[in-house]
């Protein structure tokens, strides 16, 4: 993802903003095509090159070409159901989880099945009604996936300071180095 660069999602919509030198931003809607919208984009990772990945509630994973509102690629039915967590490792795989299937899923670098998925979370946190951890164990590596629902604008200062420090609490807890 390119500095200056800003992903939002939800009901039917993807959208990809720039900020400029001058500070002007501008949005660019992602284009679906001929492909199916999906009722809703669920969440987003970023790739190490920059690529945005998003899930969404047809179970789909798509690709988008970084700096571009474009699919690069789609990968369909990757879940029964909605995915609701996408988090990318160092190597470069994808972890997915999803909702109604209740599975952990890992797919390589090129969005291919690893065979190693897991039906149940070792354990779960659920920090607040905006934020939920969970741990689970794919090979040999460890992985906390935090599920965030952020205050929007329309929330009032108390409940954005109040989300922003249980989300620190969250990743400070659950960050190695």
């Amino acid at each position: 993802m390119d500095e200056g660069s800003i992903v939002t999602y939800g009901k039917k919509h993807i959208s990809f903003w720039s900020l400029d030198q001058s500070g002007a931003l501008s949005k660019r809607l992602g284009i679906f095509g001929d492909r199916e919208k999906p009722k809703y984009v669920t969440c987003i990772a970023f790739t190490p090159s920059g690529d945005v990945l998003s899930g969404d509630s047809n179970g789909n994973i798509i690709v988008w070409g970084r700096g571009t509102n474009s699919i690069v690629t789609m990968v369909t039915k990757v879940h029964d159901g909605p995915i609701f967590c996408l988090c990318v490792l160092r190597d470069g795989s994808i972890i997915s989880g999803g909702g109604k299937d209740g599975v952990i899923k890992q797919l390589d670098n090129n969005l291919e099945p690893t065979g190693n998925e897991r039906k149940k979370v070792q354990d779960w946190e659920p920090v607040s009604s905006r934020i939920k951890s969970a741990n689970v164990v794919l090979l040999v590596e460890k992985v906390t996936l935090i599920q965030v629902h952020p205050p929007t604008e329309d929330s009032c200062v108390m409940e954005v300071e109040q989300f922003y420090s249980d989300l620190t609490q969250v990743i400070d807890k659950n960050i190695v180095i």
